[in-house]
């Protein structure tokens, strides 16, 4: 199983302090390496058929989807999901 980051996502990890990054990469490990995990909750709506997950790392929030062997990580945000939906609507 492989790990794909949107352009967002890169962005985000590139733009945080190295105790955070820390923090993201371990989780983002994790996820490649059991493909899903424990804390993860399926998002209450879907896109075209495709479901979407969302796993907490303490403020953060990363949002991914399953597709094919790997993993999608497609936004990471602080907090609000806001940022998701106004992400997705852009498309």
């Amino acid at each position: 199983m492989g790990i794909i980051l949107s352009r967002d996502a890169q962005k985000f990890i590139a733009k945080l302090e190295s105790k955070q990054a820390k923090q993201v990469a371990l989780k983002i490990k994790e996820l490649e390496r059991l493909g899903h995990l424990n804390d993860s909750k399926k998002l209450k709506w879907s896109i075209e058929n495709v479901d979407y997950y969302r796993v907490d790392i303490g403020e953060f929030r990363v949002i991914y989807r399953l597709e094919h062997k790997d993993i999608y990580i497609l936004l990471l945000a602080r907090g609000m999901m806001m940022k998701f939906i106004s992400y997705l609507k852009g498309r």
